[in-house]
């Protein structure tokens, strides 16, 4: 918490007394993706002035890592073309790719992997996550794929994180596939995955307490996917109020006060 409270001081020196931004200033926030705190707090901090923040994001050599959704030859071409490589996980949306990868960690050769584990203690369960890394991927383009596979640009590793969780009696295990363009060491790819699925939980976190997702009860049809896009609109929309509230007492205030209300949807009607 001390970190937060020092980056949000750093946010309000840098906007009200060093740039001294007013209402209707325009903004360039030009950065890259290690200072992702500070320039949130910047971009709240804008908002609070009057101003409007624009943010233009360096990717030259960053890893860029997406879900399953962006496991894509396109996204990753866009990637690359913004001087970054991709870390894309893989599962049943690339049906071919995600059994090959399977298929080939079962029957590797112990001198073409390399493995790093790591163990978590958190909320009463264990947690031991295996990391398995390889650059063996000249088989993944050969003719043994399926007729107009997708291929995906400068792939260089594959890789695969299985995690045991134990919470008392109970195990549970679960496997998760990648693929990068990034030649990364088994460590180095557990601490990637690490930090994606750290933004994740903390996305998921705020949507818990702020919305109490995990105690919907919708289960049917696209009932609970189309509730989680509404969710992540709201919570979006929330975050632009320019105020310094909390987000759960901004919806708050928008319940009670229509007005309030109007100015967070203010975005909609630009």
């Amino acid at each position: 918490m001390e970190s937060e409270s020092r980056v949000e001081r750093l946010a309000g020196v840098l906007v009200e007394y060093s740039t001294r931004v007013g209402k209707g200033d325009l903004v360039c926030i030009d950065t890259g993706p290690a200072a992702a705190p500070l320039v949130h707090a910047i971009w709240g901090r804008v908002l609070a002035a009057g101003g409007h923040p624009h943010l233009r994001i360096d990717l030259d050599g960053a890893l860029v890592s997406i879900d399953a959704m962006g496991c894509n030859p396109n996204i990753a071409q866009n990637i690359l073309d913004a001087k970054a490589d991709y870390l894309l996980a893989v599962k049943d949306n690339q049906p071919t790719l995600h059994t090959d990868i399977k298929s080939y960690f079962e029957t590797a050769p112990s001198k073409e992997v390399e493995r790093f584990e790591t163990l978590g203690k958190d909320h009463g369960r264990l947690e031991v996550r295996s990391h398995t890394v390889s650059h063996v991927v000249d088989w993944i383009s050969s003719e043994r794929s399926y007729p107009g596979a997708p291929r995906f640009p400068k792939l260089t590793s594959i890789a695969m994180v299985e995690s045991r969780i134990e919470r008392g009696d109970k195990i549970e295990t679960e496997r998760r596939s990648y693929i990068s363009s990034r030649a990364l060491s088994a460590e180095a790819f557990a601490g990637a995955v690490r930090s994606h699925w750290a933004i994740e939980n903390n996305l998921h976190w705020t949507l818990d307490m702020t919305f109490r997702e995990d105690q919907s009860r919708l289960r049917a049809g696209h009932g609970a996917k189309n509730m989680a896009v509404v969710r992540h609109f709201a919570l979006n929309l929330v975050r632009q109020a320019g105020d310094k509230r909390s987000i759960k007492r901004r919806r708050k205030r928008a319940c009670w006060d229509p007005k309030y209300l109007l100015q967070i949807l203010q975005p909609l009607r630009r």
